[in-house]
C-alpha cells in the first residue's frame, strides 16, 4: 500500500462543530481536527498513540459519531492504509496479527461491525472505550467543550 497523500482525513464530527481525523506523515500518525465551517482552514495536529488512532478508526466503523461530508473525508481505503501503517510498527506479534486481520477485513469488504470488533480485539481487553478515549483526547486538546 502507498502512503496517504493529500493531507488530513476527517473521520467524525465532534460535539461543538469540529471534525476529527488523522494525518500520516512518514509512517507517523497524528490526530487532526478543524472547524466544520472553515473549509480551507489548516487542520490542527497533535501527537497520537496507536491506540488513539485505532480508537478513532473503531468509532468510524461503529458510527458512534456522525461522519463528515467534506472533500477530505476518510474512505475505507484510507483506514486500511492507516491500520497497515500501524501494523508495521506493532510492538508485539499478537497486535501485528490482529491488525493484519483488520486490514484483510477492510479489503474484503466485511460489514462495519465486524471490522469494529476486530479493531476492538487489536486494541486489547484493557483498552478504554473508543468513544471515551477520543472525546477525552479532543477535550484535552481544546478541540471540543470540556462538558
Amino acid at each position: 500500500m502507498t502512503a496517504l497523500e493529500g493531507g488530513p482525513r476527517a473521520l467524525a464530527i465532534l460535539p461543538g462543530g469540529r471534525w476529527i481525523g488523522f494525518e500520516m506523515d512518514a509512517g507517523v500518525g497524528r490526530l487532526a481536527s478543524a472547524p466544520l465551517d472553515a473549509e480551507n482552514a489548516s487542520a490542527d495536529l497533535a501527537e497520537a498513540s496507536s491506540d488513539d488512532l485505532l480508537a478513532l478508526a473503531e468509532i468510524w466503523f461503529t458510527g458512534a459519531l456522525p461522519e463528515p461530508t467534506l472533500d477530505g473525508a476518510a474512505t475505507q481505503q484510507d483506514l486500511a492504509q492507516l491500520v497497515s501503517a500501524l501494523r508495521a510498527s506493532a510492538v508485539d506479534e499478537f497486535t501485528a496479527t490482529a491488525l493484519s486481520l483488520v486490514v484483510d477485513a477492510i479489503d474484503d469488504g466485511l460489514a462495519p461491525d465486524a471490522v469494529a470488533n476486530l479493531l476492538s480485539t487489536a486494541r486489547g481487553p484493557s483498552a478504554v472505550d473508543p468513544l471515551t478515549r477520543v472525546v477525552a483526547r479532543a477535550r484535552a486538546l481544546g478541540w471540543m467543550p470540556s462538558s
